[in-house]
């Protein structure tokens, strides 16, 4: 089969979520490469300020701040690899599919940790604000969560299957 023939057969929602997954896990990379760098030098409050973005405090930040190196290298390394499945994605290998809905649901596991996270923490810390944090976390993180999930029923049509099924 030809890249020709392969690039006709694709379907639209292949090529717009494949490509998408591809420069957003390429620009997170340089993101960490450069936060990375930024936080190894030195200059990390500078370079918040600069930005316009005071460093805050309390635990959850405390916590990132911490174990920035670690959260930084374990991003990097998910970007690397939703790259390389974005490229499998879209040149269509059977492979590509599955593994991007791996993504997907490693995407909602994550979103939902965070939130369970973040609900403990708010529930600790009481304040006339907690309430209205808590829910503005769910909401935030329901609305996050709908891209992967829609991408996962995209990849469960039977149409999609098919299109990624190997040639007899």
């Amino acid at each position: 089969m030809t890249s020709e023939n392969e690039e006709r057969e694709r379907p639209r929602a292949v090529t717009v979520i494949g490509w998408t997954c591809l420069v957003l896990s390429l620009l997170r990379l340089v993101q960490d490469l450069f936060g990375w760098v930024v936080w190894k030098v030195g200059g990390f409050s500078q370079t918040l300020s600069f930005f316009g973005m005071p460093r805050a405090s309390g635990l959850p930040i405390d916590m990132l701040f911490k174990h920035f190196d670690t959260i930084v290298v374990v991003q990097a390394i998910f970007a690397a690899v939703v790259a390389y499945v974005a490229y499998g994605f879209l040149r269509m290998r059977p492979w590509g599919r599955l593994a991007m809905e791996v993504v997907c649901w490693s995407v909602l596991v994550l979103l939902a940790t965070v939130a369970a996270l973040l609900m403990v923490w708010s529930h600790r810390n009481v304040t006339d604000a907690s309430p209205r944090v808590a829910a503005a976390i769910a909401l935030n993180l329901a609305i996050a969560g709908l891209l992967p999930g829609l991408v996962i029923w995209f990849l469960r049509r039977p149409s999609v299957r098919q299109a990624f099924e190997r040639p007899q």
